[in-house]
């Protein structure tokens, strides 16, 4: 995107503007080849004036028309003169005292919003990382993270004293590696999963629940609202979290354990389909959300996808004594889990999708067993499927 170093004010020349609007047709036309579909965030300047935004804002309407979002950090020079014309606006704050900063611009509506700056904190203190970037931020009204120094520069942390405290992470060509600001971080995500989904959940029992769902989803939104967010326990909030999505879940009519819903294949009898029916025949399965429509066939999983079972019922549908935990059908120990993923890590890296599938009275903890191993290995693309248990009469007379 041309600069034109009118930072000052000054008007822009027609030439300035013909320019402009060529590389913006220009950029929409090279991502869309390149990466069709994408969302393109494009930051224009830094910490502006009002006289810059007032020379600059027509120009941004342009891009606005091919699709082209324009942000920039800064203060309240940027909401004075161009509140509406920003998609994304990285606040000149800190997480814990942003809510007041963030007010005009939920008002206005239709921007990402986040901080920038505050991340200057030696921040080598995963639980210090997952606060700021994850509830604080969140809660304060964040919509986004806006840590612009994430990953910068070689493995060499004597390098970029200024920066240094931001770098989460670093890029040696086969991925991000894993250090413990990362860890942090990618928890600070999964913390906002699980609030936004709270969130989502409430919104539906206030729309079709009945007294008891309403209620109890003001009582979500309440605690939401009363979490001491600078000084919480996270790990207990999550908990906390979890509780009121089952029991919103259950108020709705969801199977509380069951994330996806197996049907069939489009072309067979539909059918419930179990473990202990994927253990007797080797079929394809097709998973889809039953809300969304979502549809997740072995297809869609790339080659080194890794599929974790966990039976708490024996192939006769008896309920085993300890769950049983398989890959492959090949029973394994919690111990082979993590060993397995390590090797597995090491041929493909860190970012190999894992689904782990359990049966309806697989206990929790056991699921939670599980996802502490992958978590050990460093594995963090965890995604789950519940499956319904075998009501076939055969079944129910063996039990």
């Amino acid at each position: 995107v041309p600069w034109f170093g009118l930072n000052y004010g000054g008007r822009m020349s027609w030439k300035n503007y013909y320019d402009s609007v060529v590389s913006v047709r220009k950029t929409k036309e090279y991502y869309d080849k390149l990466l069709p579909g994408s969302t393109i965030l494009c930051a224009h300047g830094d910490e502006q004036g009002t006289a810059f935004v007032t020379t600059h804002r027509e120009l941004f309407r342009e891009f606005e028309r091919h699709g082209i979002h324009i942000g920039c950090a800064g203060h309240d020079a940027l909401l004075y003169k161009g509140g509406y014309v920003y998609s994304f606006m990285p606040l000149g704050t800190s997480p814990d005292t942003m809510l007041e900063k963030t007010r005009p611009w939920r008002e206005i509506g239709d921007t990402w919003l986040g901080f920038y700056a505050a991340q200057h904190t030696a921040s080598e203190n995963p639980q210090f990382t997952r606060r700021q970037h994850g509830l604080l931020g969140w809660l304060n009204g964040a919509t986004m993270a806006y840590n612009y120094e994430f990953e910068l520069g070689v493995l060499n942390d004597r390098a970029y004293t200024l920066y240094r405290p931001m770098v989460v992470t670093y890029n040696d060509n086969k991925g991000l590696l894993e250090t413990i600001q990362y860890a942090g971080f990618r928890e600070a995500c999964d913390d906002i999963r699980y609030a936004t989904y709270l969130r989502e959940l409430s919104e539906e029992c206030l729309k079709k629940g009945d007294v008891d769902a309403r209620l109890l989803a003001k009582k979500a939104r309440m605690y939401l609202a009363m979490l001491k967010r600078d000084s919480v326990d996270l790990n207990l909030a999550r908990l906390e979290m979890i509780d009121y999505i089952l029991k919103m879940r259950k108020a709705l009519g969801f199977s509380v354990l069951t994330a996806a819903v197996i049907t069939a294949p489009a072309d067979k009898v539909a059918q419930p389909a179990t473990l202990t029916e994927a253990h007797k025949k080797d079929e394809t399965i097709e998973l889809s959300d039953g809300r969304n429509g979502i549809k997740i066939t072995p297809e869609n999983l790339s080659l080194e996808h890794m599929q974790i079972d966990i039976a708490a019922l024996d192939k006769d549908g008896r309920r085993l004594e300890n769950p049983r935990i398989s890959i492959s059908d090949r029973e394994i120990s919690l111990q082979d889990v993590k060993n397995i993923l390590l090797e597995r890590k090491k041929r493909y890296g860190h970012e190999f999708p894992v689904l782990i599938r359990a049966d309806e009275r697989t206990p929790h903890e056991m699921i939670r067993h599980v996802m502490d191993q992958c978590v050990a290995a460093g594995i963090w693309k965890i995604s789950f499927t519940a499956v319904a248990e075998d009501n076939t009469s055969d079944t129910k007379k063996k039990k």
